[in-house]
């Protein structure tokens, strides 16, 4: 039993610290506005949330958004708040 809490935090530990990396790796998409681009960090999420079940999805998007969230700036975190309530459809 003891096992599969380890692999359940390692698992989500390490999506959301992929999820980090692959929020900087985004590009805008041909023949729409330039402010509408593409990402890949919600991938992990996705992937996590069919490995292991909804929660883990939204413990790997949570953990993504408090990080990216600490690392801006105050003006932009309401931003990631909003969008962590879009995808998730929780209120934080």
């Amino acid at each position: 039993m003891k096992n599969k809490k380890v692999r359940y935090a390692a698992v989500v530990g390490i999506m959301s610290a992929i999820a980090v990396v692959l929020q900087f790796l985004e590009f805008p998409i041909p023949l729409v506005p330039s402010f509408i681009k593409f990402d890949f960090s919600d991938l992990p999420g996705l992937i996590t949330a069919f490995a292991l079940g909804p929660v883990a999805g939204v413990l790997v998007s949570l953990i993504k958004k408090g990080l990216l969230t600490l690392a801006q700036a105050a003006e932009e975190a309401h931003m990631t708040v909003a969008e962590f309530e879009a995808k998730t459809g929780l209120k934080a």
